[in-house]
C-alpha cells in the first residue's frame, strides 16, 4: 500500500523489509538529499520555510484518502 503513494514532493517508498530482524524502509534515492540533510547545514530563512510548508501541506493533502492517518506516527 505504501508503494502506491506517489507524489513529486515525496520520496517513493518501495517497501519495508527486515535484515537480521531489523526493519528498514526501501525508498527512492534523491540526489538533492533529505530535509534533515538540509537542516544540518543550518536554519532556513522564513521564505523557504513558508514555501516548504506549503509544498508539504499540498503533498499530504493529495495523499489524504484514508491512508494518511496510518502514515503519521508519534504525533501524540
Amino acid at each position: 500500500a505504501m508503494a502506491s503513494l506517489v507524489d513529486p514532493n515525496l520520496a517513493v517508498i518501495y517497501g519495508i523489509e527486515t535484515w537480521r530482524g531489523i526493519p528498514f524502509v526501501v525508498e527512492e534515492y534523491l540526489e538533492s538529499g533529505t530535509l534533515a540533510d538540509r537542516l544540518r547545514r543550518g536554519p532556513l530563512a522564513l521564505g523557504p520555510v513558508v514555501e516548504l510548508g506549503a509544498t508539504l501541506a499540498g503533498a499530504l493533502g493529495r495523499l489524504h484518502d484514508g491512508r494518511l492517518p496510518a502514515l503519521l506516527l508519534g504525533l501524540d
